[in-house]
């Protein structure tokens, strides 16, 4: 999320912290999230770890993204690693197989 506008983000963020969200992803500076997150506490919310797993910024897995684009594909890669319970790391580096001959099993059938 980026509105371009502070005090909106940091709203939307307040109200996205407690709820059932899984991925949570905020657009520029890591240091405007530690700010933001910093004023939050200060206003008096209690923000815990459950809360702060789910925010992710700067948002996008690191592939070197420069354009619109790029960035957006980062992001959506991101978004998928973190809700299949992955890190996003390339499968170049995977030791073992990537779908296990089972899960791939399709049975034959006889067509009359």
């Amino acid at each position: 999320m980026m509105t371009h506008n502070y005090n909106y983000d940091k709203a939307l963020l307040k109200s996205l912290l407690p709820s059932k969200v899984r991925y949570v992803g905020m657009l520029g500076p890591k240091k405007k999230l530690e700010r933001m997150l910093s004023e939050i506490k200060e206003e008096g919310m209690k923000v815990d770890a459950e809360m702060l797993v789910k925010v992710y910024g700067p948002t996008g897995l690191e592939i070197g993204a420069e354009t619109p684009e790029e960035i957006a594909l980062s992001i959506i890669a991101e978004i998928k690693a973190v809700l299949e319970g992955k890190n996003g790391r390339s499968l170049h580096y995977k030791q073992e197989v990537i779908h296990s001959r089972q899960e791939t099993f399709i049975e034959e059938k006889k067509i009359y």
